[in-house]
């Protein structure tokens, strides 16, 4: 069965792991699977086992000019994309929120601040 024929669906971090199984079950439902992701290896490797349409852009997620080139290549390719997994995250990331908390401790808050409209 191809529900998703017809579809384009972006997997951010798609490269490997949970996500690269999401992107395998969105082609195998019959979506143009675009593993989108900073590891271009995993990633290139990936779009190749999924065949024709998948593609590999790389993309770092937390850049707005990866994500602009990312789409356009995307668009441009297979059509506009109707399906975004965009559950990527960072691993050891160096730079936290908290780091720079108002308590100087370095570690997160306790407490996190109120939130005020505004």
């Amino acid at each position: 069965m191809e529900r998703l024929s017809e579809r384009v669906a972006i997997v951010t971090g798609g490269a490997g792991g949970i996500l690269a199984a999401a992107a395998r079950a969105l082609a195998a439902e019959g979506a143009s699977a675009v593993v989108a992701d900073i590891r271009d290896t995993e990633g290139t490797d990936l779009a190749a086992e999924l065949g024709t349409p998948a593609r590999y852009p790389h993309l770092d997620f937390s850049g707005e000019d990866d994500w602009q080139r990312a789409l356009a290549e995307t668009e441009r390719a297979l059509g506009p994309v109707s399906v975004l997994v965009n559950i990527a995250g960072i691993i050891g990331c160096r730079s936290r929120p908290w780091n720079s908390h108002p308590t100087g401790s370095g570690s997160a808050p306790s407490t996190p601040a109120p939130y005020a409209p505004g």
